[in-house]
């Protein structure tokens, strides 16, 4: 089994990180975790970094793929994720 470079664990521990707001309930809206490493996460769901920022703020905007995508990187269920975008969405329209 190869070694992890630090950065390698500390960009998990990150996304674990996000997937742990997730499940407490603490991600009200998905801009919630804009701050929370914006660069990697659009890296790795093949989004330039603007685009990933836009769909936080229209999270309406987030395919079903790249939810799972976001599930699988943060360690969570995509039902959670698609619960607060639904919210957000509902809340929006009113």
């Amino acid at each position: 089994m190869a070694k992890k470079k630090i950065s390698e664990i500390e960009m998990e521990d990150q996304l674990q990180s996000i997937g742990a707001l997730f499940e407490s309930g603490k991600v009200r809206i998905m801009k919630d975790i804009e701050k929370l490493s914006p660069t990697k996460m659009a890296k790795l769901l093949q989004l330039n970094h603007a685009r990933y920022i836009e769909k936080l703020y229209h999270p309406e905007q987030f395919t079903f793929e790249e939810i799972h995508k976001i599930s699988i990187l943060v360690g969570i269920e995509p039902n959670l994720i698609s619960e607060v975008i639904n919210k957000e969405i509902i809340k929006n329209l009113k």
